[in-house]
């Protein structure tokens, strides 16, 4: 690749510039500008699922634990906690945790706040992460009130959690939002309006709200009450809704202090004086819509991958700037903490078979009780790069298999539709895993995962899935190569992101894999700002 990635096989790429020389003002309490995906859905902690109101909601509000830059829980609003002997019960001690307008939060706000995830009135999409709590899952289905969830203040200061079962995730699930508190008397006073404009929210994290000027930005401050203060270094955020421009120009005339990349873009970028760091965490495979007849056989599903001309399509990849993939699992995942995943040794590479891949076509059709395979299509993004690849895996599948597939172009968001709700046949569509494990990346396939856009349902990979331990590489390679032979779908290529920061900005964090497991993309809590 003509651009090497800055940091390889990390969780995140930290983006900073080291100043010299003696600066003329402090590098502290700046303003930042940077990039909101979209406008916010709301500013409701229990009810924030959209990327855009998470990345707001985690600026705004602080949960019992916080997440520290290892993606470890620390303390948060909860200054320390005891643990039970069985591991069922938790009991949090707040420190001076203060809500935006200066008034302590108490242990009634987070019980208000879960109980308000788990009742089924509320219908938070969140509402499934508070299953292990004691009448939970009762309470989602609407069995038990809410009021009977394991979660009680003890005083205004303790509270305490009691689970159905021990949860080693607990810690760093108290760090999400569907746990963060809610004050009632200010949530009832809001009409039904809460986390909708700047008047309805009421937080209790690093940052205040200001204004929310709806589809233009969102301006963030940092907040008097907050008892880390002095860990927060930016004075202003204000993250701006799909900002129109250049990113190169916009890192230069101070429209943005970071955005994404495109990789005609990286080289502009470095000439006008910006940072940039790649990651590779998104996979671009071929779906297999594997609820089909034509499409429910393994057999059949690695015969369409062996049928592609390969070495013509890695030319394609090549010129479009991705690389080979090498498996399932992208190079940025890791097995846990900084430990890479992939080696030349876990590398995979496909060969197209010819006319041993028409027999088990053949052998596969017949086994799935079909005497010939119906005519599919084949759905891609509608730019020429995209296009170009999935027009010669057609012509390869005609020329080695004797199969005529259609071709549908779909703009990128139609195409994620399509593929997510299982509305296609085959896919040309790249995606992220839910999280920066290999074993995530892996999960993915599982049949009760959200992600499984293939809907594919295979008992002993499921039952493998839950055995391999996540940090053994030989046996996450074994359960990677039973997910090849399985064929749900082909990994085509690994695609890189490239991310910029405007000259003279430091302390900016982008996470990989959609924000992995913090959740947001960007941390800004430490940014800095040498200003010429």
């Amino acid at each position: 690749m003509w651009l090497r990635r800055a940091a390889a096989l990390v969780l995140c790429a930290a983006l900073c510039l080291a100043a010299t020389g003696c600066q003329p003002d402090s590098p502290y309490d700046k303003n930042f500008r940077l990039p909101l995906s979209s406008e916010p859905k709301q500013l409701d902690p229990q009810m924030c699922a959209d990327d855009a109101s998470r990345t707001v909601v985690m600026a705004l509000f602080e949960g019992l634990t916080r997440l520290d830059a290892a993606g470890t829980p620390v303390a948060g609003a909860a200054k320390a906690w005891e643990i039970s002997d069985d591991g069922l019960t938790y009991t949090f001690t707040l420190g001076d945790s203060r809500w935006s307008d200066g008034t302590p939060v108490t242990a009634a706000d987070f019980v208000y706040g879960i109980r308000r995830a788990a009742d089924p009135t509320t219908r938070s999409p969140l509402a499934h992460l508070t299953k292990g709590i004691v009448n939970a899952a009762a309470i989602i289905k609407g069995e038990k009130t809410p009021d009977t969830l394991g979660v009680t203040a003890l005083d205004d200061g303790r509270l305490e959690i009691r689970l159905t079962a021990p949860d080693t995730q607990l810690l760093y699930n108290l760090s999400f939002p569907p746990f963060m508190p809610c004050r009632e008397d200010f949530f009832v006073g809001t009409g039904a309006r809460y986390g909708m404009e700047a008047e309805y929210v009421l937080s209790n994290g690093a940052f205040a709200l200001s204004t929310w000027s709806h589809n233009e930005s969102v301006l963030l401050v940092r907040s008097e009450h907050y008892p880390r203060r002095a860990e927060i270094y930016p004075a202003r955020v204000r993250l701006v809704i799909n900002a129109q421009g250049s990113i190169p120009d916009l890192l230069a005339n101070g429209t943005l202090d970071a955005g994404e990349l495109t990789a005609d873009e990286v080289f502009k970028a470095q000439e006008m004086g910006a940072q940039v760091v790649s990651l590779c965490d998104t996979v671009e495979y071929l779906w297999f819509n594997t609820t089909l007849p034509a499409l429910g056989n393994a057999t059949v599903r690695g015969a369409l991958r062996d049928g592609v001309e390969w070495d013509g399509l890695l030319r394609l990849l090549d010129s479009a700037g991705y690389a080979q993939a090498e498996g399932f699992i992208p190079t940025d995942a890791v097995l846990s903490g900084n430990t890479a995943y992939r080696t030349p040794q876990n590398a995979v590479t496909f060969v197209c078979g010819g006319e041993d891949a028409a027999a088990r076509l053949d052998a596969g059709l017949a086994k799935a009780g079909l005497s010939a395979m119906p005519t599919l299509t084949v759905l891609c993004e509608d730019t020429a790069n995209a296009i170009e690849r999935a027009q010669h895996i057609i012509q390869s599948w005609q020329k080695h298999l004797g199969l005529y597939f259609h071709l549908e172009p779909l703009s990128a968001s139609a195409l994620r539709r399509r593929v997510t709700a299982g509305d296609y046949q085959i896919a040309l569509w790249a995606c992220s895993p839910p999280g920066s494990t290999a074993m995530q990346a892996l999960s993915m396939f599982g049949s009760q995962s959200a992600a499984n856009a293939a809907g594919f349902a295979d008992a002993a990979f499921d039952n493998a899935l839950q055995k391999t331990p996540a940090t053994d590489r030989d046996a996450v390679t074994a359960l990677e190569q039973q997910l090849i032979a399985a064929c749900p779908a082909v990994p085509i290529a690994f695609v890189q992101s490239y991310y910029g920061v405007a000259a003279g900005v430091s302390g900016v964090v982008i996470h990989s894999f959609d924000g992995g497991v913090f959740g947001v993309r960007y941390n800004f809590f430490q940014a800095q700002k040498v200003e010429e």
